[in-house]
């Protein structure tokens, strides 16, 4: 079986910011103000951040948990277009990327903007329950709450 993910280079990062998805853009704009994609690859936490391959070894997406609190970790995940276009493979590999990001956890979870459908339908079918629906961001716009039990 080929590695799907591993440890992301500021390469990976400049890449997956360089082609992000419309509605990860937006969804970075919403709730931070401003556009997240510099900021991202100048900022990146090497060691925590990490890129999703696709069989062609282009760099799909970038994903993470960072720790909140003791046993909490605010998990993330951004992509390009091309995570749709292998999205039967990238869903292959979620779930097990997941149990292996919340080992040091006892719950992750975030913010997923409510027009962000693709990023909904993941969590969903990763086993993420939404708490609740809360305004955030400096325009105040809907989001939900997710959560997910380690």
């Amino acid at each position: 079986m080929r590695k799907c993910w591993q440890l992301a280079k500021r390469s990976d990062v400049a890449h997956v910011m360089a082609n992000l998805r419309k509605e990860d853009f937006q969804e970075g704009l919403a709730l931070k103000g401003f556009d997240i994609r510099p900021w991202f690859v100048e900022n990146y936490s090497q060691g925590t951040t990490y890129v999703m391959l696709t069989r062609d070894n282009e760099p799909g997406g970038l994903m993470g948990v960072d720790p909140v609190g003791k046993d909490e970790g605010l998990i993330w995940m951004v992509a390009t277009p091309a995570l749709i276009d292998h999205q039967f493979e990238f869903l292959k590999y979620s779930r097990k990327w997941i149990d292996e990001a919340c080992r040091p956890y006892e719950a992750v979870g975030n913010l997923v903007h409510a027009k962000n459908e693709v990023h909904l339908k993941w969590l969903q079918w990763c086993g993420f329950t939404f708490l609740r629906k809360v305004n955030a961001g400096p325009f105040n716009e809907e989001f939900y709450e997710f959560m997910r039990i380690c």
